[in-house]
């Protein structure tokens, strides 16, 4: 892109040959005055001849009518001294993201590492577990410039935005673990897209390996919540079991998309991993895994196609550190 710095004039030509130009067509237009004089809007019309004229107009009258009419090809944005990044085509591909934050815990400088990496990542949509506290999450908002940002305090679910919502709910699941003390809730929010609105549902299943059963029972809450709902749904979380249990699989039949499964069929795409440090740090030991997903319903999928699937926020410092004890995970959808 070349850029004009302002201040700077084009050479003119000189008064002479300015003038010698305008009596030849002053002559031109005496010569073919009984013709009617093309538009110059360039659309192939007529334009209108001033009357008392005879059919000819008179240079002052030209360069007025010249003026008052637009041209058809607006003329090319003066810079004034900085280069224009190119825009982005709105609508085109839309990044949706979900991601465990794992509260306060880790080092101090683990929360700004995170920021960061979100910031650079530029989520249009972005479902949260295990939020720190709201003021993390109205941060975080104003970090990415999200319109929407909702927090389920109970569970530490958050939904973020750039897409202004409709609607809003939490819900608290009826079935509860025996095995654990935590408030396991479903935030949903329905965004609008502009030409057309799309549920997100984001949630954090019991923990415990053991406990597939109370898993199951809140899946069966989770798809009779997303059922009624009669549009596009994209669900994230983590859902702490691997792609092969049950409740996955239960997903699945109900017409869900695994998005990063069925881009990526034989990568592991692990969200667990035991190399990242934290990870080691957890007195509870698991095989490295996929626990943290993005689905998408058939709906969904009828409307936003799905590009592409990544394993992100695993990157660490010179330090050992990562944002996060669980990665990440993103998709890009064609809207």
């Amino acid at each position: 892109m070349q850029i004009l710095r302002a201040g700077i004039k084009t050479p003119r030509e000189p008064r002479c040959e300015r003038q010698a130009a305008g009596s030849q067509e002053r002559r031109r237009r005496r010569i073919h005055s009984d013709t009617p004089r093309r538009s110059d809007a360039g659309d192939g019309g007529l334009a209108p001849q001033p009357e008392g004229l005879g059919g000819f107009a008179s240079p002052r009258c030209v360069a007025r009518r010249r003026r008052s009419t637009p041209p058809a090809t607006p003329p090319p944005r003066a810079l004034r001294g900085w280069q224009l990044r190119p825009a982005r085509p709105r609508g085109v591909l839309i990044p949706a993201l979900t991601l465990n934050t794992w509260g306060h815990h880790g080092p101090p400088e683990r929360i700004p590492l995170l920021r960061k990496t979100l910031g650079s990542l530029h989520p249009e949509i972005l479902c949260l577990q295990e939020t720190p506290d709201k003021g993390f999450l109205s941060t975080l908002a104003s970090d990415l410039g999200a319109a929407t940002c909702f927090h389920a305090p109970e569970s530490g679910l958050g939904i973020l935005s750039r897409f202004p919502a409709l609607t809003h709910r939490i819900v608290t699941y009826r079935v509860r673990s025996a095995l654990e003390t935590y408030c396991r809730q479903a935030l949903l929010a329905q965004l609008d897209l502009g030409s057309q609105s799309l549920w997100v549902i984001t949630t954090h299943l019991a923990w415990i390996a053991s406990d597939e059963t109370t898993r199951c029972a809140q899946v069966e809450e989770l798809l009779t919540l997303a059922k009624p709902l009669g549009d596009s749904v994209l669900l994230g979380g983590d859902f702490n079991t691997p792609p092969n249990a049950p409740s996955i699989q239960r997903i699945r039949e109900a017409g869900f998309l695994d998005l990063f499964g069925r881009l990526h069929p034989r990568e592991p795409g692990i969200t667990w991993d035991n190399q990242n440090l934290f990870i080691q740090s957890h007195s509870v030991k698991f095989q490295d895994r996929r626990i943290d997903y993005l689905f998408l319903n058939k709906k969904g999928g009828e409307r936003f196609s799905p590009a592409d699937c990544e394993v992100v926020c695993r990157t660490p410092t010179a330090d050992g550190i990562y944002p996060s004890d669980h990665y990440g995970v993103m998709a890009l959808f064609r809207q």
